[in-house]
């Protein structure tokens, strides 16, 4: 990995989150964001949303360490947003691809499973923005508002909202499933990387088609490779891709389990400073647990 793009990686609190900072009680199971404005809503399983004027209030909290922090107006200080994860590189030329290429060899040799007609639990944060009011006239400047945490359950199968068909274990007819539902060609490796969690929050992928995901993910342009540790304390192959944030640069962050290949999670940065919005950076824009969930 390029040492810019880990200088950036490590830029903020470069310490993992430690497991039981994750715990989210049940009633902070049963919230719901409250978006008026997305900085990078792009392509993506839907979220409750509802449309506010840029006057009224939003009351949110963020759930950090078990406590409930209240939300304020004004520029969201980096320490109530979620800390970056520590990212350790992986070493030697070519040794990026080489990383993920041996993941997915090793998915590849897995026995069939038995299809899971379970559930996926998919524990979520989105930072979230308002327009600011000015005293005349809307100022058109965006302030980052304090969200909770979101934690949503979604039933299996071959019947989601986006993939309603049986995925291809051939790496170039699976990318053109993709394609169908998110602009691939268009937008590139991010893009890809939407695509990928999407899948995962509707299906649980054959040892096949999750290989045949590895080998794009490692044919992708601009993907490097680490090593890190999840929000639920769950070591991972990490697979980094820089990508554009209302026009300005930012890292998304697919992260996948050595042993099975299955999709853990996935995280957004911003690492430029926006105009049009009050947020130090780089900063952690959302993230995405996800844990699958046998029938029974």
């Amino acid at each position: 990995m390029s040492d810019n793009l880990m200088s950036l990686l490590r830029a903020t609190n470069p310490e993992p989150i430690a497991q039981e900072a994750c715990g989210v009680d049940q009633e902070a199971r049963m919230r719901r964001i409250m978006t008026t404005h997305a900085l990078a809503g792009r392509g993506r399983w839907p979220r409750p949303a509802v449309l506010l004027s840029a006057a009224a209030a939003i009351a949110a909290v963020l759930l950090v360490g078990g406590q409930l922090l209240p939300s304020q107006s004004g520029t969201v200080a980096n320490a109530e947003l979620p800390s970056m994860l520590t990212y350790s590189p992986i070493k030697g030329h070519g040794a990026d691809r080489a990383a993920i290429d041996e993941l997915a060899d090793k998915v590849a040799a897995l026995p069939a499973e038995i299809p899971n007609r379970g559930t996926v639990k998919r524990t979520g944060w989105y930072i979230n923005f308002v327009e600011v009011e000015s005293s005349e006239v809307a100022s058109g400047r965006m302030e980052p508002v304090v969200a909770p945490v979101e934690v949503t359950e979604y039933p299996l199968g071959v019947d989601g909202p986006i993939y309603d068909y049986e995925l291809s274990s051939d790496p170039d007819q699976l990318l053109r499933q993709l394609s169908e539902s998110h602009p691939i060609g268009e937008q590139g490796t991010a893009e890809l990387f939407v695509s990928i969690a999407d899948l995962y929050f509707e299906q649980a992928p054959t040892p096949a088609v999750r290989a045949a995901l590895l080998r794009l993910v490692a044919e992708a342009k601009g993907v490097e490779a680490s090593t890190t540790t999840d929000r639920f304390g769950r070591v991972g192959l990490a697979v980094s891709v820089w990508s554009r944030h209302g026009g300005k640069g930012g890292i998304d962050t697919l992260i996948f389990d050595p042993a099975t290949g299955y999709l853990l999670a996935h995280e957004e940065t911003l690492t430029e400073p926006l105009d049009e919005i009050n947020l130090e950076v780089p900063a952690v824009l959302g993230y995405e647990l996800l844990e699958i969930l046998p029938s029974g």
